[in-house]
């Protein structure tokens, strides 16, 4: 299951204009909302989502994921996702 969080850049606080800062904001915050449900694992940094396992049974065999997508809208009103660059560790 994908999901799609729009932000409005231009609302955004200025300690969050950097997209390192958003990104790791918004994954510590999920990770908060979902702290007391044992069957899910904490959010994952992943090139252009957070990825977050579900498991049930203490396995460690994954059942479930949902991806956590991050998106705003260019000058053109189209969507564009923020992407994770990790050989470079530039968000763009």
């Amino acid at each position: 299951m994908d999901v799609n969080l729009e932000i409005d850049l231009n609302s955004l606080p200025p300690k969050y204009k950097s997209l390192k800062k958003l990104k790791d904001k918004i994954r510590e915050l999920l990770n908060q909302i979902i702290a007391d449900k044992d069957f899910f694992s904490d959010g994952q940094d992943s090139t252009s989502v957070i990825s977050v396992p579900l498991h049930f049974d203490n396995s460690k065999d994954i059942e479930f994921s949902f991806d956590l997508v991050i998106v705003s809208r260019n000058s053109y009103g189209n969507l564009q996702r923020l992407i994770h660059d990790k050989s470079h560790n530039n968000y763009t």
